[in-house]
Order: structure tokens, then C-alpha cells, then sequence
């Protein structure tokens, strides 16, 4: 039936007014979603990638997200970012074993050990990225039990109790250096008596960080790894200082006689049986493999890629500070560095700073490893 031109006219109003409300409801629409992005962007540390994901992909995580949503999930539930990876895996690796690394250079040469220091940095993260590999098979979120479940049907329990005592172990020794650290940072500033006793310290340390070792979650860790990553930064720039000696309160030799000279040569290459007997201190140098598969777990989108950035991020900036810290302490002393770097410096309080930030160092590493038996991974 032919319709009259007025309602014609009317029908076709009213399409027009509906298009023109859809437009501007998907450009509020549109508007929010940016909005939302943005806070987003500007909590728990998430990852600029969020606004570059699909449509669909970007308004799930965001709709998650939502302030005015009853059930919105906190920050920490939406998944840890890139960052937040990286500080951990580089705390895990970054431990008071880099204050012997000097030494290590010195027993096979220069050339040789920074050669090494790179080979054993890039097998480190070639093992890294088949573990996280071997997760993503297994099925996010993973753990070792599974892996090793779906590799070797019940070796689950076997590989979870070799991680453990490896845990302890590392655990226990850091509590440890805790205990040779404190005494010798705080005795030049008066200290005295119980003061002194490494068991205090020991059990001190034990104490306050205990409670970061039963957090749910490794990325609730990322401050703490901050700041000990800081504490690394620390003593990498007063080594550097000295080797650079700039001004009298610089001089690494400060203390020793002029009969006993406190510098050696930079021998570029060694023996094979001196080289061989380094070679322990540049394969544990990046040890971390124990925590990859809980961090790339908690990342938001745990896709290969984003897990091969953090380990590559994390691997790369411990080499980079392995690096400068061996360079310029055997640049310093030579072969007559000190298996532990800091006894060859003069006593001062920026060197009572530097054990109490190895101190701090190791203490804040400590969940780090605690936490892969506490957190209760699934199996």
C-alpha cells in the first residue's frame, strides 16, 4: 500500500534522529572506553599495549575494570604489567653474588670473563624462554609440577622438591650474608655490643620480611624489588666512583701503605685450570629460572611475546650491571681484587652504606624466593 508522503517524510525523520542518537551513543561509548583506558594506564603499574589490543580483547579488560562496577576486581587481580615482571625477575637474579664477580674476572682475564659473563647471560635466556614455552603448553596458569607433569608423567612431585631445597638453600643464605653484612656496616658508626651479634640481624631480617613471603600474589613484590634493585644501583655507582677516583674521598688505596701496593694487572685471558675455576660464579650469575613461570603467569595477556620481553628486559639489565660493577672493580684493583669487592675499599661511611644496602639487598630477595612454596602454585 503506498504510504502518504507526510508519514513518508515522518518515518524518515524519525530513522535519521535514531541514527544520529546511535552515533552519538557509540561516540560516548568510545569516549568512556579512552577514559577508562586511561585510568587504567595510570593504576597498578599496567602496560601502554592496553589501548594498541582488539576491541573486544581491550573492553573485556577494561569492563573488568570499571570504578563504578560492584564487581570490579582490584588492580592486582587485572594482571601484573610488563614492568612489574621485569623488577622481580631482575631482583631474583641480582643478589650478593655479584660482589664476587670481580674476583671471577680477575682468575680467567677481562676479555675472557666478559665473553663468558655474555654466554652464560644468553644460555640463561634461551632457558628461560623454553621453560615459559613449556608453561604455555601446559596450559596458563601453570607451574613446574605441571610442566614437568606433561613432559614426564609423575615427575610433578620430584622436580617441586628439587625447587624447594633449592629455595631453601638460596633463602637460608641470604639470611646469612644478612648476618656477615650488618655487623661490619654499623661498628663504624659506634655500635656495640649485641649490636654486633650476627644472630640478631639474622633473626631480625627473618622476622620483618617473613610476612612478603605469604603474599597471594610474586607481583605484590614489585616495590620491595625497587628498592633493592636500588640498593644495587647504589653500590654499582660507589664502585665506578672509585675506580674513577675522583677526589681524596675516592681513593681506593687509601689505607694501605705504600709497601703494599693495592693495585695489580688486568690480565685480559688466563689459564684454563684458573678459568675453569670461575667458571661456577658466571653460571650461577643468572639464576632465576625458578620464578619465570609465576611471573609470566600474573602478566596481563601472558603471550610469548610479552613473557620474552620481560625475560630479555630482566637478563639484559643484569648484564649490563654485572658489566660495569666487574669492569671498573678490576680496573680498580686488578688481580689483587678481593673475592668479596667491598674489602678492598677503605672504611668509610659510604662503604658502612653499601653492606647495608647488600644487606637490604638480600633481605628483600628473600620472599622471592620463599614465595614459590608459600603462595601455594597450582599443580
Amino acid at each position: 500500500m503506498i504510504q502518504p508522503s507526510g508519514v513518508i517524510a515522518r518515518e524518515g525523520k524519525r530513522g535519521k534522529r535514531g541514527k544520529e542518537r546511535e552515533e552519538r551513543e557509540e561516540g560516548r561509548q568510545s569516549a568512556d572506553l579512552a577514559k577508562s583506558c586511561g585510568e587504567f594506564l595510570l593504576s597498578s603499574m599496567a602496560d601502554v599495549e592496553l589501548c594498541d589490543l582488539p576491541d573486544t580483547e581491550r573492553e573485556q579488560i577494561v569492563g573488568q575494570h570499571q570504578s563504578g562496577s560492584s564487581e570490579a576486581p582490584p588492580p592486582s587481580h587485572i594482571g601484573a604489567s610488563i614492568g612489574s615482571g621485569v623488577l622481580n625477575m631482575s631482583n631474583t637474579i641480582l643478589g650478593a653474588g655479584m660482589l664476587a664477580l670481580p674476583h671471577a674476572l680477575a682468575q680467567c682475564g677481562l676479555l675472557v670473563g666478559l665473553l663468558l659473563l655474555a654466554l652464560f647471560a644468553a644460555l640463561s635466556l634461551l632457558g628461560l624462554h623454553l621453560v615459559s614455552a613449556a608453561a604455555d603448553l601446559a596450559g596458563r596458569p601453570s607451574s613446574f609440577y605441571a610442566v614437568a607433569e606433561k613432559a614426564v608423567p609423575g615427575s610433578g612431585l620430584l622436580i617441586d622438591a628439587a625447587i624447594a631445597v633449592k629455595c631453601f638453600g638460596v633463602a637460608t643464605a641470604y639470611l646469612i650474608i644478612v648476618g656477615d653484612a650488618m655487623p661490619q656496616a654499623v661498628e663504624p658508626f659506634g655500635a656495640t655490643g649485641v649490636l654486633l651479634d650476627r644472630r640478631l640481624w639474622t633473626l631480625g631480617a627473618a622476622v620483618l620480611v617473613a610476612p612478603l613471603a605469604y603474599l597471594k600474589q610474586i607481583d605484590a613484590l614489585r616495590h620491595t624489588s625497587l628498592l633493592a634493585l636500588l640498593s644495587v644501583l647504589f653500590v654499582t655507582v660507589l664502585v665506578v666512583l672509585f675506580a674513577l677516583h675522583l677526589g681524596p674521598g675516592f681513593d681506593p688505596c687509601a689505607d694501605r701503605p705504600p709497601a703494599a701496593p693495592c693495585r695489580g694487572a688486568v690480565p685480559l685471558a688466563t689459564s684454563m685450570s684458573a678459568t675453569l675455576s670461575a667458571l661456577p660464579t658466571f653460571v650461577f650469575s643468572f639464576t632465576c629460572h625458578q620464578n619465570i613461570i609465576s611471573v609470566t603467569n600474573e602478566l596481563r595477556a601472558p603471550t610469548p611475546r610479552r613473557g620474552l620481553t620481560v625475560i630479555g628486559a630482566a637478563v639484559g639489565l643484569a648484564f649490563v650491571q654485572y658489566t660495569v660493577l666487574g669492569t671498573a672493580a678490576l680496573l680498580t684493583f686488578g688481580d689483587r681484587v678481593e673475592s668479596d669487592v667491598l674489602r678492598g675499599y677503605p672504611a668509610s661511611p659510604l662503604l658502612s652504606v653499601a653492606r647495608l644496602s647488600v644487606a637490604v639487598l638480600v633481605s628483600l630477595s628473600y620472599p622471592l624466593q620463599a614465595l614459590l612454596v608459600t603462595s601455594g602454585t597450582p599443580s
